[in-house]
């Protein structure tokens, strides 16, 4: 399920390159975990 989010997350941020995503993608990462557990 995270892995899912997880991509989800860094598939919304194409501009993103492949080896700078950890910082960028951790807020949207836990930004995705409270809409899941919001829902």
């Amino acid at each position: 399920m995270i892995l899912i989010v997880l991509y989800r997350g860094h598939s919304n941020i194409p501009e993103v390159d492949p080896p700078k995503p950890n910082p960028f993608l951790f807020p949207v990462f836990e930004q995705k975990w409270v809409e899941l557990k919001s829902i």
